[in-house]
């Protein structure tokens, strides 16, 4: 089955369908305001939300690919903004890494529901 376009459904095996991922080139802004005790933990999972081996290295055990995603609240600043080209730049990165993956990974697009006409 063709999704996209281009993306294809693996036959066998499970789709995990929630899986994010932001490229290395994009600032998270996930660890303003956590608390100190929770640090380190949240350092961890941000850089492993920008690794694209370890999104790679779980698939496996029935896993036949991942649909992933980047939610723009990993990247909004404190008022919950995030920059106009950001998205088209996510999406283009996002286009690479499933590209790097044909088969493995299933990209979704990111759009700012909130923009307005933009």
């Amino acid at each position: 089955m063709s999704i996209a376009s281009s993306q294809t459904v693996p036959e066998t095996g499970y789709v995990d369908f929630h899986n994010h991922f932001v490229g290395p080139s994009f600032e998270l802004t996930t660890l303003a305001g956590v608390p100190p005790a929770q640090r380190a933990f949240w350092q961890d999972v941000n850089r492993r939300l920008s690794d694209s081996e370890t999104l790679m290295s779980s698939i496996g055990d029935g896993i036949a690919a991942r649909a992933v995603s980047t939610p723009l609240e990993f990247l909004a600043d404190a008022d919950g903004r995030v920059p106009p080209d950001t998205v088209p730049r996510l999406n283009d990165s996002m286009a690479a890494l499933v590209r790097g993956h044909p088969g493995r990974l299933i990209g979704l697009a990111t759009v700012d529901a909130y923009s307005g006409e933009a």
